[in-house]
């Protein structure tokens, strides 16, 4: 990582800084609004160098690529809350990228439409922080599901 070689346009139609900043009710108040020196304020959109950036947004890309892998470092995040005193033990390029791994603002998805789910009444399929709605076949084929986040408002019709 750490290249200052700029992105293809492709890869720039496929990660933008609005899809590697974080922590922004954090960055728009004091202190952060003011320095970059407290250890919050790290991964602030002025806090981050042009180097930062770039790491995280091949961090974005590896992580809409994975596909069928399983990534290795940041393990992958299962606790609640950031582990502070692990933490402690890595790198401060690999502090940030834990934090950045960590935070929930990283999932983008809001609303999941998936189709041909091949899902039967006989499927229990649920997605975590999701409410789901299903039209499932009688028979296995076709089928459609709505997956919206918990924090969306929404009504069954």
């Amino acid at each position: 990582m750490g290249t200052s070689i700029k992105p293809s346009a492709t890869e720039s139609m496929i990660t933008s800084i609005k899809n590697v900043v974080v922590e922004s009710e954090i960055c728009s108040t004091v202190p952060c609004s003011e320095s970059c020196a407290p250890v919050e304020c790290q991964l602030c959109r002025p806090c981050l160098s042009s180097d930062d950036i770039q790491d995280l947004f091949a961090a974005h890309r590896e992580h809409l690529n994975r596909g069928d892998t399983k990534r290795i470092f940041p393990e992958p995040i299962a606790r609640k809350t950031l582990d502070r005193e692990k933490l402690k033990s890595l790198s401060p390029k690999n502090q940030m990228m834990e934090k950045w791994f960590y935070d929930p603002s990283n999932c983008k998805i809001h609303i999941a439409f998936i189709s041909e789910t091949y899902l039967t009444s006989d499927h229990d399929f649920q997605l975590t922080n999701f409410s789901v709605h299903r039209v499932d076949r009688p028979k296995p084929g076709g089928g459609l599901l709505i997956g919206l986040q918990n924090n969306i408002a929404h009504k069954r019709l």
